[in-house]
């Protein structure tokens, strides 16, 4: 079941123009399931999984394989990563993305907020 609060601030964000993508350490029918499912109520424009990548989100190769799955720049900083993991947190930011942990308990939705303006920010021509 999907949380309606963080639905909403998902769909919010993709209204503003962020690209969703689910990202998840799942084997093919938990993926799939999950595919069917989350797509039915949330914009998400894509998907990597593990079973599918050969590596979990902790490990390192895990991110350069998302980024070929995905077709991101493996050079791009604009790319916010939300987890409920610290360890998979600290490898997204190893890899160079801007990674943002998901505690329920905080203030997840401002601090998400905050991460996606930083990158649209960054990816505004310079003038």
């Amino acid at each position: 079941m999907v949380d309606e609060e963080v639905a909403e601030a998902v769909r919010s964000w993709a209204d503003d123009g962020a690209r969703i993508v689910l990202v998840t350490n799942q084997e093919h029918r938990r993926a799939r399931f999950l595919e069917e499912h989350l797509g039915a109520s949330l914009p998400i424009s894509a998907m990597a999984y593990s079973a599918a990548l050969g590596y979990v989100k902790a490990e390192p190769a895990f991110f350069p394989a998302a980024c070929r799955r995905l077709g991101i720049d493996e050079n791009d900083d604009t790319v916010v990563f939300v987890d409920d993991s610290r360890e998979n947190v600290g490898a997204a930011r190893r890899f160079g993305w801007t990674a943002v942990p998901f505690l329920r308990d905080g203030d997840w939705r401002a601090e998400i907020d905050a991460a996606l303006t930083a990158a649209a920010r960054r990816r505004l021509p310079q003038s």
